[in-house]
Order: structure tokens, then C-alpha cells, then sequence
């Protein structure tokens, strides 16, 4: 069933097709973004925004209708003022209504430093509380951990140790050698991997993951 989701959803962001999901109030289950704002995420996406700008953008489009039904958190990699492995903040934790404080810090992330994705996903699932509840991880990357981490066996580890944690991956326009490992995070926890070029196929795939019904 899940391959039968992932060929889908292929099919539609291949198309540029708009994805109309009603939220429903089976989805209750907190949801965590990671955003990669590394240094990296200010190179050029696709349209003349870069991949941060488009991630932003995107944002606005589908936060504000995912936060109306449950709760949602933010936490951002890459820049700060430790040692850039250990830059990973918690900047907006899981609440209700969230929007307004996720469109805010979103709006004014400075990209900068590397990549600790393993260390984001662990921080983020914790925050989640996921050894006791069901949790949702959307992370939206340009590439893989860059701190010698194993981000698949993070993936595997965090899953085993879960009560139901599923973690779903938007990749930004990286090589099947940055992001190899970001698509087994999903495999690993059950989620789905969508590696996008295009700013319409990353509104698209976080209206999918973020808003009722989530497909995990």
C-alpha cells in the first residue's frame, strides 16, 4: 500500500498537480518541521528563489491551514553561534495555533553552517515525546547529515524505540548522493521520501504531509 502511495504521489507532483486534501479530524497526532537551513539552502532553486526562499513561500501556503487541526512544531538546522554540528534549535515548540510563530522565525532564518540532520531528527522526536506518542516528523532538506552521522540508522533506531513515529522527506533539488540517505529516513519509519525541483512540487508535497489527512 505504501509503495501504491509513494507511485502517486510521484505521478502528481510530476505533473505539477494541485493536491486538495481535506483536514479531518482523524489527524490529531503532533507534527514536528525540521527545516535545513544550512548554508546550502541559499543556493538557487528552481523559478529565481532560492531553496530557503521557496521553502518559506510554501510555508505560508500550508501552515496556516495544517495548524488549525493540530498541533505543530518548528526546529531549524544549520546556522547559530556553536560549532556548526551543534547547531540545532528548538525554536518553536509543539503547540496549538501555531502558524504565526512558525511563518515568523521562517521569515527571518539566515541560512548558515552545516547539516547535524541526525541530531535534528533525535531532538525533534524527543520533543515529540515519541516513545509514548503517535508523532509526525516533516523534514525539508537539500542534502544529508554533513556531521558523520548515519542519518538511516538514526531513522532506524528513533522507529524501533517509537510508539508510532513516521517521518516523511521533502528533498530540494539534491543529487541521488546527498539525498540517498534522506529518502531511507522515510523508508525507515514509514513515511514518504519526495525529492522536488520545482517550488510548486514543494507547496504540493507539504500540503500532503502536513494537512489532514496525513498519508503516514
Amino acid at each position: 500500500m505504501r509503495n501504491f502511495l509513494v507511485y502517486v504521489v510521484a505521478i502528481l507532483l510530476a505533473n505539477h498537480s494541485a493536491i486538495a486534501l481535506q483536514p479531518q479530524d482523524t489527524c490529531t497526532n503532533d507534527a514536528m518541521i525540521v527545516m535545513d537551513a544550512s548554508g546550502s539552502m541559499s543556493q538557487l532553486f528552481k523559478g529565481g528563489n532560492s531553496k530557503i526562499e521557496a521553502a518559506r513561500l510554501a510555508a505560508h501556503e500550508v501552515v496556516p491551514i495544517s495548524s488549525q487541526h493540530r498541533r505543530l512544531g518548528l526546529l531549524t538546522l544549520g546556522p547559530g553561534r556553536k560549532e556548526q554540528c551543534s547547531n540545532v534549535d528548538m525554536v518553536v515548540p509543539v503547540q496549538l495555533n501555531a502558524s504565526k510563530s512558525i511563518l515568523s522565525v521562517i521569515d527571518n532564518i539566515k541560512t548558515d553552517g552545516g547539516t547535524p540532520l541526525s541530531t535534528a531528527l533525535e531532538k525533534a522526536a524527543e520533543a515529540l515525546d515519541y516513545e509514548h506518542k503517535k508523532a509526525t516528523i516533516v523534514v525539508l532538506t537539500d542534502g544529508d547529515d554533513t556531521c558523520g552521522r548515519d542519518t538511516c540508522k538514526t531513522a532506524k533506531d528513533l522507529k524501533a524505540r517509537s510508539s508510532d513515529l513516521t517521518i516523511h522527506v521533502i528533498g530540494l533539488e539534491g543529487g541521488f548522493d546527498e539525498l540517498k540517505n534522506a529518502s531511507c529516513i522515510a523508508d525507515e519509519t514509514g513515511g514518504v521520501f519526495v525529492d522536488t525541483t520545482t517550488y510548486q512540487g514543494l507547496k504540493d508535497a507539504l500540503n500532503i504531509m502536513l494537512v489532514c489527512p496525513s498519508i503516514s
